[in-house]
């Protein structure tokens, strides 16, 4: 840009009496200069919310104001101006990415004197909370996931310590297309608390999403049901597996047993027991239950409560009532007599005590409310 500079010859004459020196001036001369406004220097990004951005620049000698551009279409539009050397854009939506220039500019003449163009400046307002979801959760992962925000260079995972009462970055994700993690670090039985934070490096500024509510993974504790029908089990291999406990089938049924009702042990009862405990899997039993009247019930529960004598148990001595002989609707009060009883004789003998059996059973069967009284 070019402006008009008046440049006048000038001498003076100075005599031995200083009150006679004069000054003459010649005419005027008019020459051209260019680029008397400088270019803004050094502007930058200095501030961001998720509704604005902020920046600011060197001051310019000789300027008045300075015209803001922003990029649109390939072109740099003029949005405003300004007399100060900073500048706020507002109004904006989370994660907005705005390409900025601006020009120094003075007023001469009626006409308006501009500077270069500064270097463009890339800002982003500050991004919304990434809200993540728990896609699976089992006792070996968890998976987590969340909406890409292409604007982003990455983004970062956090899993909370409940040791330090921190959140530990997990990983740093930098492709925007990834847009999930798996957490293999569980137990089941256990929840985490997770966060993901989405981010963008603008010239040295990290600007990263508010932190939100956590999203929390729960992880069932998980078991198996097991009895002779499984024949040898590797119970080093059931934990490694996963597996927390086994409800272990204690007794059978034996047309020549004389306890109860016609129960005798299970043949891998003691086997499974005593390596189930050895392998660090917790235990407890069921008796699948024959018995027709409430002390029949009474009876298999003194039975059971003799083979678990020597065992540390972790779990309840379940009552398992759903042969078919007790499927009738008539035998509903009875059938629901017959496992309070087994239970409370369990339990007056120190031990824990629960009623197994198929949800038609306990709907069709049993009279579930008076197991909550």
């Amino acid at each position: 840009m070019n402006v008009k500079v008046s440049v006048v010859p000038y001498a003076m004459v100075i005599s031995v009496n200083q009150s006679e020196s004069k000054e003459y001036y010649g005419g005027k001369i008019e020459l051209t200069s260019s680029n008397v406004i400088g270019k803004v220097e050094g502007i930058e990004q200095y501030s961001c919310s998720e509704q604005s951005i902020g920046i600011d620049w060197k001051k310019v000698d000789l300027a008045e104001k300075y015209e803001i551009y922003k990029l649109v279409n390939d072109e740099y539009i003029k949005i405003d101006e300004t007399t100060e050397c900073m500048y706020e854009v507002t109004g904006l939506k989370p994660g907005t990415v705005l390409n900025i220039k601006v020009r120094a500019a003075v007023s001469k003449d009626s006409e308006v004197l501009r500077g270069d163009y500064s270097e463009n400046v890339e800002c982003i307002s500050t991004y919304g909370v990434v809200e993540a979801k728990v896609d699976e959760a089992c006792f070996k992962y968890v998976k987590i996931s969340w909406d890409k925000v292409s604007s982003a260079d990455g983004y970062k995972v956090y899993k909370y310590n409940s040791t330090t009462k921190t959140y530990n970055l997990l990983k740093d994700i930098t492709s925007t297309s990834t847009t999930s993690y798996t957490d293999t670090a569980v137990s089941s039985g256990k929840s985490y608390l997770y966060r993901v934070v989405v981010y963008k490096d603008i010239n040295g500024l990290m600007n990263e999403s508010e932190i939100g509510t956590p999203t929390t993974a729960k992880i069932g504790v998980y078991g198996v049901d097991v009895s002779q029908y499984q024949k040898t089990i590797d119970w080093e291999k059931v934990k490694a597996a996963g597996v927390d406990y086994a409800i272990i089938r204690a007794t059978r049924y034996s047309s020549s047993a004389t306890n109860g009702t016609n129960l005798t042990k299970d043949n891998t009862f003691d086997t499974n027991m005593k390596n189930a405990i050895a392998a660090g899997v917790k235990v407890g039993v069921y008796v699948y239950s024959y018995a027709n009247t409430v002390a029949e019930a009474k009876k298999e529960a003194a039975y059971v409560i003799s083979l678990v004598k020597n065992y540390k148990m972790t779990y309840p001595i379940y009552f398992d009532i759903e042969d078919s002989a007790r499927k009738k609707t008539s035998y509903k009060a009875e059938n629901t007599e017959m496992s309070i009883a087994f239970c409370e004789a369990v339990k007056a003998a120190g031990y824990k005590a629960g009623v197994y059996s198929g949800a038609s059973f306990f709907v069709n069967y049993l009279n579930i409310i008076n197991f909550l009284n």
